[in-house]
C-alpha cells in the first residue's frame, strides 16, 4: 500500500481551511491543516507539497516569509517540494513584488493563486505539480 501525498494548506481563515482540507482530503492527499507561522514551519518539512495563504496572517506577508526561511540556513524541505502561494493579492501587486524581491530564496520555486479561486483550479495545479516535480514553477 502506498502511503497518501501529504499537502499541508496554511491559511488563517477558518471556513477557507475548512473548504480547501475537505476537497483536498476528497481529491486523495492527506492534507495537514494549520492556521499560523508557527505551525507552518514546524510542518512543513513533513509534507509533500506546500498550499499557503501569502498574508498569514497580515499585510506584512508573513507566509512568504516563513516559507523562505524554510530554504534557509539549511533547507527544511525537499528542492522540489511544490509551493503554492494562495491570496487575495495579485502576484503583480507592487506590496507582493517588493516581498518577492527580499526573499531570493523563493525565486522560481512557487505558483500563485488569487482568491478566490475555484478549488479544482488549486487541484489541478497540485496535481499536475506533485506530479512533475524539479519544473520552474512561478
Amino acid at each position: 500500500m502506498t502511503r497518501r501525498l501529504r499537502v499541508l494548506v496554511a491559511d488563517d481563515e477558518a471556513i477557507f481551511l475548512k473548504v480547501l482540507t475537505a476537497r483536498l482530503t476528497d481529491e486523495g492527499y492527506e492534507v495537514l491543516p494549520v492556521t499560523n507561522q508557527d505551525e507552518l514551519a514546524t510542518k512543513a518539512p513533513e509534507a509533500d507539497a506546500l498550499v499557503v495563504d501569502a498574508r498569514l496572517p497580515s499585510e506584512k506577508l508573513e507566509g512568504l516569509e516563513v516559507v523562505a526561511s524554510l530554504f534557509q540556513p539549511s533547507p527544511r524541505i525537499g528542492p522540489d517540494t511544490p509551493i503554492l502561494f494562495i491570496s487575495v493579492h495579485a502576484e503583480t501587486d507592487d506590496a507582493i513584488r517588493d516581498k518577492l524581491k527580499q526573499l531570493p530564496a523563493l525565486a522560481g520555486r512557487y505558483r500563485w493563486l488569487q482568491k478566490p479561486f475555484e478549488t479544482d483550479l488549486l487541484v489541478e495545479l497540485l496535481r499536475d505539480a506533485l506530479a512533475q516535480p524539479g519544473e520552474e514553477t512561478s
